[in-house]
């Protein structure tokens, strides 16, 4: 068993980084961004739910597998394609699972956790939904594919991929993109899959996150419009600043860990500039209540 998956595990290495390498492959969804530490949480929550030593083993194996076939957005619009990774990811674990030795329970198991791991396809009917994943394996890999949405990572995560994908987005676009994100993870949250996610250490105070940076971003917007000094404020740091810095990042190719770090290492110069600045009591209110939320968010 453990000798079958570290194969598929070089295999797996092997195949992001040169996707990533070669622009086959979204940065964002890279080995060591986002597949190694799903497929590992995954297998983690799996150990948590009561799962057999068989399904933990399913759960890691469909981390390795689940965005297999994901091509990064830009290159999705030159061949006029749909994004459907979940369903083309499924049928290529379908196909290379057997060949490494895994039974035709254990691929149809590891597929269909693959197939629905997205806020997307049904691996029954192809119809959307954000909750569909029935079973152990799925579970646990739909939990561990959301939890790197949450929290600071998550945000960081999620501007940045923005920027890559996104090239043309708007500031404006990006707050009525966060509330439908948030109206997503509502439904997930209350979904079997959902709790499962919310159950793991630092998720609630992860998705508490994620909602307070999605009310920011509007909040910041209205605050914006009463002075120009907050305005010029909200440009550097906020919610509104960070979203702009992980977006121009993204579309320069960087990544959500290159990105935090050269954020992290500025924001004392940002944050000293502010302090310094000749403001007014409201304003320095405000900068003040900006910084605090933004030193939270490079924790």
């Amino acid at each position: 068993m453990k000798q079958r998956t570290n194969a598929l595990f070089k295999l797996a290495e092997s195949h992001y980084e040169a996707g990533v390498a070669n622009g086959t492959q979204s940065r964002m969804h890279g080995w060591n961004d986002h597949v190694l530490p799903t497929a590992l949480l995954s297998r983690e929550i799996a150990k948590k739910a009561g799962g057999s030593a068989e399904e933990q083993e399913l759960a890691f194996v469909a981390g390795l597998l689940h965005d297999w076939k994901r091509l990064p957005d830009q290159k999705l619009k030159k061949l006029g394609k749909e994004d459907c990774h979940e369903r083309d990811s499924a049928a290529f674990a379908r196909k290379i699972l057997q060949v490494y030795g895994y039974s035709p329970e254990e691929t149809e198991s590891a597929a269909k956790a693959i197939a629905s791991h997205s806020f997307g396809l049904s691996p029954e009917n192809g119809a959307r939904s954000v909750a569909n994943a029935e079973g152990i394996v799925a579970r646990a890999l739909k939990a561990a594919d959301k939890a790197g949405q949450l929290g600071a990572e998550g945000v960081w995560r999620r501007n940045v991929f923005l920027g890559e994908a996104k090239p043309n987005f708007t500031l404006e676009q990006a707050r009525d993109y966060y509330g439908k994100r948030i109206k997503k993870f509502e439904e997930f949250a209350a979904a079997p899959e959902g709790k499962t996610l919310l159950a793991c250490k630092g998720a609630k105070q992860g998705w508490k996150l994620m909602r307070e940076y999605e009310e920011r971003l509007h909040s910041e917007e209205a605050e914006a419009k009463k002075s120009k000094a907050v305005a010029g404020f909200y440009r550097e740091a906020g919610a509104t600043g960070m979203f702009l810095f992980g977006f121009g990042c993204g579309a320069k190719g960087w990544n959500e860990a290159r990105t935090a770090k050269a954020y992290a290492a500025g924001f004392p110069i940002i944050r000293a500039k502010w302090l310094k600045a000749k403001l007014k009591k409201e304003e320095e209110a405000v900068v003040l209540k900006g910084l605090a939320f933004t030193k939270r968010l490079l924790v």
